[in-house]
């Protein structure tokens, strides 16, 4: 079961009032990573140094890709924390779950910022079935997990509900540790339509997700 219940958000698409500016390099980054991503089945990088913005790069193309379901993946549980809340400080709206170990209701910055928790593929399966655009659906859903946890999502295939593809995957590597295998290469293989993600994720067939990108080290590429 969820760990928070959330009240219907306002607008699924992030408000401008108030957002943090880019700078030139991370404007150009957006630019070619949403230039890039509009392809179909196509992956992309973005290296960057640590506490260089790649979160809020990865927000900035979810929202020129006009998303609805982001799944972003983190490597451990401080970074899935911080990583909704930039989201959130980034004045995104949208419905929000961890996938984790993490319960977000012991965490009030969490429960301020409106974050949920779950371990369960069926209630996460639940919620990913009622994203879309009808009167009695969410608008939006951003779904952060980590790489420990991406069962669970793999899992969301067989609990009955009709559970979509992601409209984009981030997969973050910036912090590799124990029992993260080389995400920096593995973890970018095959993403697609109906394609894993590579060696930590499900196989392919069965983690479906029509675009993805990295972000972890030093420059921009990827169009």
């Amino acid at each position: 079961m969820m760990s928070v219940m959330v009240t219907p958000v306002e607008s699924a698409a992030p408000r401008s009032a108030g957002r943090p500016v880019l700078f030139p390099d991370q404007v150009e980054a957006v630019e070619r990573l949403v230039r890039h991503l509009r392809r179909p089945g196509t992956r992309g990088l973005f290296v960057s140094a640590t506490g260089t913005g790649k979160t809020l790069v990865s927000v900035r193309v979810a929202d020129g890709l006009v998303t609805r379901l982001v799944l972003f993946v983190v490597p451990t549980l401080d970074l899935a924390a911080q990583t909704a809340l930039a989201w959130r400080r980034d004045h995104h709206l949208e419905h929000m779950v961890i996938v984790s170990s993490m319960d977000t209701s012991g965490r009030d910055d969490l429960v301020a910022a409106r974050v949920m928790s779950t371990t369960s593929p069926h209630a996460l399966g639940g919620l990913m079935s009622v994203v879309g655009e009808g009167q009695d659906q969410i608008p939006a859903l951003t779904v952060i997990c980590t790489y420990d946890s991406l069962e669970k999502i793999e899992a969301t295939q067989g609990t009955g509900f009709e559970v979509p593809a992601f409209d984009l995957a981030v997969m973050d590597f910036t912090n590799r540790h124990p029992g993260v295998c080389d995400v920096r290469v593995e973890c970018s293989m095959g993403v697609g339509e109906g394609c894993g993600l590579g060696a930590r994720v499900p196989p392919p067939g069965r983690f479906p997700v029509r675009r993805g990108w990295h972000a972890g080290g030093w420059s921009a590429c990827g169009g």
